[in-house]
C-alpha cells in the first residue's frame, strides 16, 4: 500500500482493544476506518456476545500506518462511540 503522510515515510505499529455495545457492534465501523485514514489492520483475537438483544464485543487489533493516520483513524472509532485501549505503541 503506497502512502503519502506528513510524517515523511516514517510507519508505526499499534495494539488496540476496541469495546464496542449495542448498535455500533453490527456497523463497519472498522473498515471505514481503513478506508478512510490508509490504516492497515490485523484483527487478532474477536468476539461477540449478548445480553438480552444488546450486542457487545472486543477486537484486538494491531494498527499500521504513519502515526498521524493511526492516530486520526482512533479518533475516529471513539467519535463514533467505540472505547479504544492502546496495549502497545511501536
Amino acid at each position: 500500500m503506497h502512502r503519502s503522510n506528513g510524517d515523511n515515510g516514517k510507519m508505526a505499529t499499534r495494539l488496540v482493544r476496541v469495546s464496542f455495545i449495542g448498535a455500533s457492534a453490527g456497523e463497519p465501523i472498522i473498515s471505514s476506518m481503513i478506508r478512510q485514514y490508509d490504516v492497515e489492520a490485523n484483527i487478532l483475537y474477536g468476539n461477540i456476545d449478548r445480553v438480552k438483544d444488546t450486542p457487545f464485543g472486543n477486537l484486538a487489533l494491531e494498527l499500521m500506518g504513519s502515526p498521524d493516520m493511526i492516530d486520526s483513524g482512533l479518533a475516529y472509532l471513539r467519535n463514533r462511540g467505540l472505547e479504544i485501549e492502546v496495549l502497545r505503541n511501536d
